[in-house]
């Protein structure tokens, strides 16, 4: 075996033994405990550019796009008014963002962040004109409507600057505040 391949092995059975062991430190019920918990749901799409809608459309190259996922608001974004999200208490939503039918000059990004957050350096998902569809599933916190922020929307999505593209957003679960059990 060469060199470099016995550095990739050894490199990746490192990263898998401390996934495991930050795995198994994690207590029964897949949450890491107070004060909060992960709450699956069943999937729900609540974005969905391609469908159109009042609210949404295809996004072109650097646009944002602010989205309602907590709280079950009545808002037409393609996709359904609500997927279960309790709103104020949801802290952050696992979500799968999906970049659809790209077009443009060349290899482009999504990123995915909290309204009335700066952007953060690093993309959600990079993705290049010619793919049909581009998945990736993510953790992001929601903007934090018991705090001083004014909370318009839960979340942004940021297109860059080198191709339009159609987005979904489907959400898989979130993390609220762990209510004690009497």
């Amino acid at each position: 075996m060469p060199s470099s391949a016995k550095n990739c092995v050894t490199k990746l059975s490192t990263a898998a033994l401390a996934g495991a062991l930050v795995l198994s430190a994690l207590p029964a019920g897949g949450h890491a405990g107070e004060p909060f918990q992960v709450f699956t749901i069943d999937p729900c799409r609540i974005l969905d550019t391609r469908l159109g809608g009042e609210d949404v459309a295809r996004m072109g190259p650097d646009t944002s796009l602010e989205v309602l996922v907590a709280g079950g608001f009545i808002l037409d974004q393609g996709g359904l008014e609500d997927c279960g999200i309790p709103f104020p208490d949801a802290k952050g939503v696992y979500a799968n963002l999906v970049a659809v039918n790209p077009s443009g000059a060349g290899a482009n990004f999504l990123t995915l962040y909290p309204f009335e957050s700066d952007p953060p350096t690093v993309s959600s998902i990079n993705y290049a004109p010619g793919t049909a569809a581009l998945a990736n599933g993510i953790f992001v916190p929601i903007c934090d409507h018991t705090g001083p922020n004014d909370c318009f929307w839960d979340l942004v999505i940021y297109n860059g600057p080198s191709a339009s593209v159609d987005v979904i957003l489907d959400l898989t679960g979130y993390v609220a505040e762990s209510t004690p059990i009497l």
